[in-house]
């Protein structure tokens, strides 16, 4: 389902964010999706620190084409992350 994939995360807890870029093959985005949409799941049931849930359920999973991500990022980061990955995408 998958042709290629990155994650990105801070290293330290609570982090600032946890951000994943899956390219999908042709006809799988909606199966990526339900599987990136289980990474969300398990980050939001992993969190242990009230501010890891909070960001986690505040999540974003989007679909750009053949790519899936989900964004978990804290509100000191998410807009100029948000905005490098729309540029990057382009």
């Amino acid at each position: 389902d998958v042709e290629d994939y990155g994650i990105i995360q801070t290293q330290r807890s609570p982090g600032v964010g946890f951000i994943m870029v899956v390219k999908a093959k042709e006809g799988k985005v909606d199966a990526v999706k339900a599987a990136v949409e289980q990474v969300l799941a398990d980050k939001v049931g992993q969190a242990f620190y009230p501010e890891e849930k909070e960001i986690s359920e505040s999540a974003e999973v989007r679909v750009d084409g053949n790519l899936v991500s989900l964004l978990i990022l804290n509100k000191e980061v998410a807009s100029d992350a948000v905005a490098k990955y729309e540029e990057l995408i382009k």
